[in-house]
C-alpha cells in the first residue's frame, strides 16, 4: 500500500517539476501554471484512496469512506480516525484491504480517552488568523496571504468535520498548536521585512 502511494506521489512530483521547468524555460510568466494541477491531483488522489481502501472498526465492521473523509479525517499510517457507519462510534480504524489485497502490517492500536473541545480550538485558530491578518496589512504580501488563508481554511474544515462526526483525539490540539506556531513565525518574518523596508 505505502509503496503504491509513494510511487503515485513521486510520479506526480517529477511530472510537476518537469512541467514547471519547461514552462519557466519557455516563458517565466507560465511557471505558475502547473500549480493548478496540485488541487486537481489532491482531489483525484483522495478519490483513489477512497475507492481502493477498506477499514475495519473495533466492532468488526469493514467499510469504505468517501473522498471528503480522506481529506478531512486524521490518519497515522495504517490507522484513520473515523466514525463507524454500523456501531456509530468513533475510533482509530485500521486499513484491512487496499485494491482488494489484504494489508498485513504491525502497528500499535491507538486508544484515546479524551474529549476534544472543538469550539475552543476553532476560536484559537480564528483569533490566530485575525492576528496574522492584522500584521499582514503591514507588508501585504499577496502570496503569503493566499497560502495562509488556505491553510487556515483547511484546518478549520478538519476541525468542523471532527466536531460533526464527534471524533475525539489529542491530535486536534497538537495540529492547532502547530498551525499557531507557524503563524507566529510568519508574523515575525513579516514584521522583520516591514521594519527593514521602513528603515531604508
Amino acid at each position: 500500500m505505502l509503496r503504491d502511494i509513494f510511487k503515485i506521489v513521486i510520479t506526480f512530483t517529477i511530472l510537476y517539476l518537469s512541467t514547471t521547468f519547461v514552462m519557466a524555460y519557455i516563458n517565466e510568466s507560465l511557471a505558475l501554471l502547473p500549480t493548478l494541477a496540485i488541487p486537481l491531483f489532491i482531489l483525484w488522489f483522495a478519490k483513489h484512496l477512497a475507492n481502493n481502501t477498506e477499514y475495519r472498526c473495533k466492532c468488526g465492521n469493514e467499510f469504505k469512506i468517501s473522498a471528503i473523509d480522506v481529506l478531512l479525517s486524521l490518519q497515522q499510517l495504517y490507522l484513520r480516525l473515523l466514525k463507524c457507519p454500523k456501531c456509530n462510534t468513533s475510533s482509530w480504524c485500521r486499513v484491512v484491504r487496499y485494491k482488494g489485497n489484504e494489508v498485513k502490517a504491525k502497528f500499535k492500536q491507538i486508544d484515546e480517552n479524551v474529549k476534544t473541545n472543538y469550539k475552543a480550538l476553532i476560536t484559537i485558530l480564528m483569533a490566530s488568523y485575525l492576528l496574522f491578518f492584522a500584521f499582514w496589512l503591514l507588508n501585504k504580501e499577496l502570496l503569503l496571504f493566499i497560502v495562509m488563508s488556505f491553510v487556515y481554511l483547511y484546518f478549520i474544515a478538519v476541525l468542523a468535520y471532527g466536531m460533526k462526526n464527534k471524533l475525539n483525539s489529542s491530535m486536534y490540539s497538537v495540529i492547532t498548536l502547530v498551525v499557531v506556531f507557524i503563524t507566529f513565525i510568519m508574523l515575525f518574518v513579516n514584521v522583520v521585512v516591514y521594519l527593514s523596508e521602513v528603515s531604508k
